[in-house]
């Protein structure tokens, strides 16, 4: 009697709880629901996630590493804040890296290579039309993950994948993403144009155009949402002294 041949899907190790901690904890920092003007104790955090404090500490530890937090001694964590330096010099190295990508696959994409771009771009006009953030975000990481697959570069493609969290999350702290749906795509197309014509300058001039935008309007919501939380502060009633 012969063997039936059998398939069964791998069963994933369960993750820790040390892992499940990062995981909740870095959801709420990217999100925006941890807040860097507060500070957050291991105990609060332990209690809210129902778990004891060793894996909540670990996890925090590693988010500290990260520079998603930075410890304060006998208080708690903090969130970071992005300053508009720290903004400059993170789109600085994202622009050295997505130039890299585009002159690395210009004129070497194949039409199955170019309809994915476009499929994708097509979600993307229409998220456009209903001018929904979360999709937009959501194609944007798509449109920009899949040029640096291209590369077969597993290297871009964490570099990328890296940068395009913290740039998020920048955008979260800034308050931005107003305007950007509908511009975005038109530069999205703007670059798709110059890879079927197999132009790595016009290609390239195309992404720079597009992350410059992105840089200046973060800069510029982030400026903004500052002097909003100052004039906040300045009419706050004085506490008792």
């Amino acid at each position: 009697m012969s063997m039936t041949v059998l398939s069964l899907k791998p069963i994933a190790p369960p993750k820790t709880l040390k892992e499940m901690a990062y995981a909740s904890i870095k959801e709420a920092i990217l999100s925006g629901g941890m807040q860097p003007d507060q500070i957050y104790s291991e105990p609060f955090l332990s209690e809210l996630l129902n778990i004891s404090r060793t894996p909540v500490r670990e996890a925090l530890q590693d988010l500290a590493i990260e520079g998603y937090v930075r410890a304060l001694p006998k208080r708690g964590y903090q969130v970071s804040s992005f300053q508009p330096e720290k903004i400059e010099h993170l789109y600085d190295y994202r622009m050295a890296i997505e130039l890299a990508i585009i002159r690395q696959i210009t004129g070497k994409l194949d039409q199955h290579q170019l309809r994915e771009i476009e499929r994708i771009l097509r979600f993307d006009r229409l998220v456009e039309q209903e001018e929904e953030i979360t999709s937009f975000v959501r194609t944007d990481r798509d449109f920009h993950r899949y040029l640096a697959s291209l590369t077969n570069n597993p290297y871009f493609i964490d570099a990328v994948d890296r940068l395009l969290e913290l740039i998020e999350w920048a955008a979260t702290q800034a308050q931005n993403h107003t305007r950007r749906p509908a511009q975005a795509t038109r530069e999205h197309l703007d670059i798709l144009q110059a890879l079927k014509e197999r132009d790595p300058a016009k290609a390239c001039a195309a992404m720079e155009a597009h992350l410059l935008i992105s840089k200046r309007l973060v800069l510029q919501d982030l400026a903004a949402e500052k002097a909003r939380e100052t004039t906040a502060g300045s009419t706050q009633p004085a506490m008792p002294g």
